[in-house]
């Protein structure tokens, strides 16, 4: 899709124009309820979210989630996507209680499927440890990083981008465990990071 090449470009306001004009076919052509128009909405949040527009993000999310579990039922694949992105919404904007319940109820998901999903699973993991961070719910926060960790190390589903996220994440780690005086666990979480930027610059 050609929208989705301005994306990748970097050219969020062509893609928006591109985004809602299929918006506009899809709702003339398969109505409001179909999968296409999900997409399209899901897309739409995105656009929105990256460039700080989260009250827009997270209408077309939600619209977005609505027609997902219209589909699928309350709980999807696809669904629990969604449901990480408008935790990273909520988070955004200060909403932490309705982020965490987004965050968990992905979460859920991709612990019960059948079908492993290291990726997203870590992404909601990462989501809710910086939510506890903010909060300074510090032990919660670690037990989530904690098994973020643990998933990256055994995952090839995981790119550049995300394993600078989670070198950084593991880094917060070793400085809590620091502030608590356990420095011989924290330089285990220092050197994890370090050979995860270390894989990053590899390539």
């Amino acid at each position: 899709m050609l929208a989705s090449a301005y994306v990748l470009k970097g050219d969020y306001k062509q893609a928006e124009i591109l985004f809602l004009r299929a918006q506009s076919i899809f709702e003339r052509t398969v109505g409001r309820d179909h999968l296409y128009m999900g997409s399209c909405l899901a897309n739409l949040g995105y656009i929105y979210y990256i460039q700080g527009d989260y009250t827009e993000a997270a209408r077309a999310y939600q619209q977005s989630l609505t027609i997902h579990e219209q589909k699928f039922g309350s709980i999807s694949s696809r669904g629990s996507f969604i449901m990480n992105m408008l935790g990273a919404t909520s988070f955004q904007q200060k909403r932490y209680h309705q982020a965490e319940i987004y965050y968990n109820k992905a979460l859920e998901f991709f612990d019960n499927s059948s079908e492993t999903d290291v990726f997203h699973t870590i992404y909601s993991l990462i989501g809710l440890a910086e939510l506890y961070l903010v909060q300074d719910h510090k032990i919660r926060a670690q037990r989530a990083l904690q098994r973020a960790v643990s998933l990256s190390g055994n995952s090839d589903q995981i790119d550049e981008v995300n394993y600078a996220v989670i070198a950084h994440f593991t880094s917060l780690l070793g400085n809590q465990l620091t502030s608590q005086g356990r420095v011989a666990r924290a330089q285990i979480f220092y050197i994890r990071a370090e050979v995860m930027r270390k894989r990053i610059s590899d390539g």
